[in-house]
């Protein structure tokens, strides 16, 4: 299993909005692409920075099925998120290996 991680620092004037923008658009169309089998957004509790930090958890089967992903999707959903919140967020993307679950 592969865990496709975004952290965002968003804001904290638009985290509303951004977080509803998440909940009932993005995060709804990404899931419909059918890459990923769970898709969870935390919020970070004690953040040392200003504003309002998010993780976005993102599971997949496969490298592969992370990379057919980013080949047909990664762009369209960066350039979306970047569209509806031009310069009010900041973002980094991390790619792990599910070693074990229990």
């Amino acid at each position: 299993m592969i865990l496709y991680n975004i952290t965002v620092n968003v804001e904290t004037g638009i985290q509303p909005e951004w977080q509803n923008w998440m909940q009932n658009h993005y995060l709804p169309e990404l899931m419909k692409t059918g890459a990923f089998s769970a898709c969870k957004l935390c919020r970070l509790i004690d953040s040392p920075n200003e504003g309002v930090t998010y993780s976005i958890q993102h599971l997949c089967g496969s490298l592969q099925d992370y990379k057919a992903y980013q080949k047909e999707y990664g762009e369209k959903f960066r350039q979306m998120h970047t569209a509806q919140f031009p310069d009010k967020f900041v973002s980094f993307e991390s790619l792990m290996e599910v070693v074990e679950e229990y």
